[in-house]
Order: C-alpha cells, then sequence, then structure tokens
C-alpha cells in the first residue's frame, strides 16, 4: 500500500464475512483509520450499526480500505458516488447511516442535540471510587510519554497566536477559583515549580518580560484604590498566624545555610556604604527639620530632657541625640 500520512481521500471498512461496507471520507487517512478502530475497540463509536457488527464478528473481520484519492473539495461529491455506487445506507448492504455526504466541520448542532452529545458523554464517564482512582493514579506515575517532547517554533507560534486575546469569563473565573480550594502541593512539586521559576527569571528572554511586568506594576500602583486593597490584603496576610509560623520556620531554615548568611551580609554591607543610602536612613529617621532641631538645642540650656520631650512629643532618648548630635539625622551643630 502506498504511504498515505496526510492523504486525502474516501475509504472504506469492509466485513470479510458478511460482505457490508461502511463509506467514509476524510482529509487525514491514517488518523481517520486510528479513531475508527480505536473507538470500535472501546465500544465508543457513534455509528451503532458498525459497532454492534464489530462486537458480534470482531476485529480481524473487519478490513481499511482506501478506495480512491482526491482534494479537498471533491470530497462529499466522491463519497456520494460511492454511497450510491455500494447503497451503503442500506441495511442488507452497509453500515452507513446517512443517505447523502455531508461534512460536519464548521457544522453547528442545536441546543437539544448539543444537550443529548453532553448527557450521552457523560453517561459513559465511569463513576470510580476513590480506591480505583488512587489505582489509576499509580498507573499513571513514572508516564514518560511526552517527556523530553518540544514542539517546534512553528507549532508554538500557532499555540500562541491562537490563545492570545482569550480571556476566562468572570463565572470560569469563580469555578476555576472553587475548584482549586483546599488543594495543596507536595513539598516535591512545591521545589520543582521554584526551581523552574528561579531558572525563568534568571533567563535573558525572560527580561523584557520582567521589564513589561515592572512596568505594568507601577502604572496600576498609581491608582490610590488599587493600593488601598493590595496594603489591606497583604495587613491580612501578614496578621495570619499560620503564615507567620510558616514564613519563621523557612527563614531560620534558611539562616542555617552558611552561603545565605554570606550572601545576604554581603548585599547588606555594599547598600549601607552607599551614600544614597545614608541619605536615605537619614531622611526616614529624622523626626524634625533643622529649624526645630535649633529650637531644641538652644531651649536645652534651660530645660531637662523630659521636659523638652513633653514640649515636643517625641522621646527624651530623642532629644538626648539631637543635643548631642547622635546618629545621622543630628550631627549638624552638636551642643
Amino acid at each position: 500500500m502506498n504511504n498515505v500520512d496526510n492523504c486525502v481521500g474516501i475509504y472504506g471498512i469492509f466485513n470479510l464475512i458478511i460482505g457490508k461496507i461502511y463509506i467514509g471520507s476524510s482529509n487525514n487517512l491514517p488518523r481517520r483509520k486510528h479513531e475508527h478502530f480505536y473507538r470500535l475497540k472501546n465500544n465508543r463509536l457513534g455509528n451503532h450499526p458498525l459497532q454492534n457488527a464489530y462486537n458480534k464478528y470482531g476485529k480481524e473481520s473487519f478490513k481499511f480500505y482506501i478506495i480512491e484519492y482526491c482534494n479537498k473539495n471533491e470530497l462529499v461529491e466522491k463519497e456520494q458516488y460511492y454511497l450510491e455506487l455500494f447503497k451503503t445506507y442500506r441495511r442488507d448492504c452497509g453500515y452507513n447511516c446517512r443517505h447523502i455526504a455531508e461534512v460536519n466541520s464548521g457544522y453547528k448542532f442545536s441546543e437539544i442535540t448539543r444537550k443529548r452529545m453532553s448527557e450521552g458523554h457523560l453517561s459513559k464517564v465511569p463513576n470510580l471510587s476513590d480506591k480505583q482512582k488512587e489505582e489509576r493514579r499509580e498507573r499513571m506515575l513514572g508516564n514518560k510519554f511526552m517527556l523530553g517532547y518540544k514542539h517546534s517554533e512553528e507549532t508554538r507560534k500557532k499555540i500562541s497566536d491562537t490563545n492570545k486575546g482569550k480571556r476566562h469569563s468572570e463565572e470560569s473565573k469563580k469555578k476555576m477559583a472553587q475548584a482549586q480550594k483546599g488543594k495543596k502541593c507536595s513539598e516535591r512539586t512545591k521545589k520543582k515549580l521554584s526551581d523552574k521559576l528561579s531558572l525563568r527569571w534568571k533567563d535573558e528572554e525572560f527580561t523584557p518580560i520582567k521589564e513589561k511586568l515592572s512596568e505594568e506594576m507601577k502604572l496600576r500602583w498609581k491608582d490610590e484604590e488599587f493600593r488601598k486593597k493590595t496594603t489591606k490584603a497583604m495587613q491580612s496576610f501578614n496578621n495570619n498566624p499560620d503564615y507567620k509560623n510558616n514564613m519563621s520556620i523557612l527563614v531560620k531554615k534558611r539562616y542555617k545555610d552558611d552561603n545565605y548568611r554570606n550572601n545576604i551580609s554581603n548585599k547588606i554591607k555594599i547598600r549601607n556604604s552607599t551614600t544614597e543610602h545614608k541619605n536615605i536612613i537619614s531622611n526616614k529617621l529624622r523626626k524634625f527639620n533643622d529649624e526645630v532641631v535649633s529650637k531644641i538645642r538652644n531651649l536645652s540650656k534651660d530645660y531637662y530632657n523630659y521636659e523638652l520631650a513633653k514640649m515636643f512629643n517625641c522621646s527624651a532618648d530623642t532629644i538626648y541625640k539631637i543635643k548631642k548630635g547622635i546618629g545621622l539625622c543630628y550631627k549638624k551643630e552638636a551642643c
């Protein structure tokens, strides 16, 4: 038989015992052959006469033959010709359910038909017990069918173009969120996800995406309502005892690693040594402007520290630092 990969044409499925035939057409004959016999084997073919015959006579009694190759635009015409020739729509001659050849591509079923099809498919889904589900899951562990497979650039581009602009409806988002509630990833899965994201984040190809995310976040942060919502959400999140406990365990675990501690220490030293950082800290710590600081220093000759603290609504320690010029904030004009 000739190589028929991705071939277009008319085919027949012959019953070698009683001579009946099913006529069909396809723009991918090898795939259609696989689909037919896969469904027949699993008792899932929609053509009941052909499925019943297969169940009765067995796989060895049926053969798939290519009757004629043709162009895509000739499929319906050629299929109709062979339907009339073999009269396969008659139950004594064949297994076709339709008298007229039609192509289902682009055809829209009515709501009633779609509902019936949905109910029919749901009835075929097995209602498995927890034990059966666990057994099926165990069988699937270690499945390496797609391991290492990479889509070509052309395929990746097609997938990307197809999904661009698609947005889930609010209802779908709620359903997905509800389905994910209570689910927890295993430690192994968490580590895999973390390692993968870390590598991707360091990848130079990911730099434009990082910049884009950064710009989008800056724009969103300018919205006062968004800032309030985010701040409120983070506060409630940080006040969660479970979160605090988990973070405490994680930090303690990390600090046991010498490399991690040294790395953090070096980063802090480098940051603290810069003039820019010193200025930022100075501005953050400064409680009073230069005019108030000067006033406090003049009054310090006549008042005690605790009295000045009450007058300027601050601590006595702050008054002491201002007088002595201690700290980055109060080094000017120390007494």
